[in-house]
């Protein structure tokens, strides 16, 4: 069954903050000398996120012309997630090189935390029906297909993800899009079929049967 959700991203300021303080930034330029003001910074931040997720899990019900482009995987789940188009709109718009730097770690530990929360939900699934999952593969998102000098940092569960194959991509999204109406959560497809907004990615992730344990 489809599921359609509007959530808030969990924000982990102490993880945010240590990723601030290490990075190699003039912190001063960037408004966030000191914790005080790099927390308000993530606080900005997080007002302008508007996220949402839609997944649904399959079991040999997709169409043949998907089910072509995936592996052998018998049960498995599509999932698109997006932080909304305002918060990727204000990331593009920042001319200062160490507030655009700084405000690229953080959205990136944002979109971080909104697929472990997709994960997660997909595990509590799973594991009602004595499943487990694999390892998550990437069908798609705006960041992986950006690769300009100023192009964002990458999450690091699309900068770890496997990859689907291109061809397979390209043949599952279009149709993963409308079979999950994916619009309802303010994502589109573009004319040439690129994904959007910009802060928004779309993966699937097999199921795999609990292995029985010997007695």
């Amino acid at each position: 069954m489809r599921k359609i959700k509007r959530f808030k991203v969990p924000v982990y300021y102490k993880d945010l903050l240590r990723r601030l303080s290490r990075a190699p930034l003039n912190r001063e330029n960037a408004a966030i000398a000191d914790d005080a003001a790099a927390k308000e910074f993530i606080s900005c931040l997080s007002g302008k996120m508007d996220s949402g997720v839609v997944f649904e899990t399959f079991e040999e019900d997709f169409p043949e012309a998907a089910l072509e482009a995936l592996r052998s995987e018998k049960v498995f789940s599509v999932c698109f997630v997006t932080l909304g188009r305002e918060l990727g709109d204000h990331l593009a718009a920042l001319a200062n090189p160490d507030e655009k730097q700084a405000a690229a770690m953080v959205v990136c530990g944002f979109f971080d935390n909104a697929a472990t929360f997709v994960k997660e939900l997909l595990e509590e699934e799973a594991a009602r029906d004595n499943f487990e999952l694999a390892d998550m593969e990437i069908i798609a998102s705006p960041l992986l297909e950006d690769s300009s000098p100023a192009a964002p940092l990458l999450p690091r569960f699309l900068r770890d993800g496997a990859r689907l194959s291109r061809e397979g991509a390209q043949r599952l999204l279009p149709l993963a899009f409308e079979r999950l109406a994916a619009a309802k959560i303010g994502m589109e497809l573009g004319q040439d079929g690129a994904l959007l907004p910009r802060l928004s990615a779309a993966f699937l992730v097999p199921w795999v049967a609990k292995k029985r344990r010997k007695k």
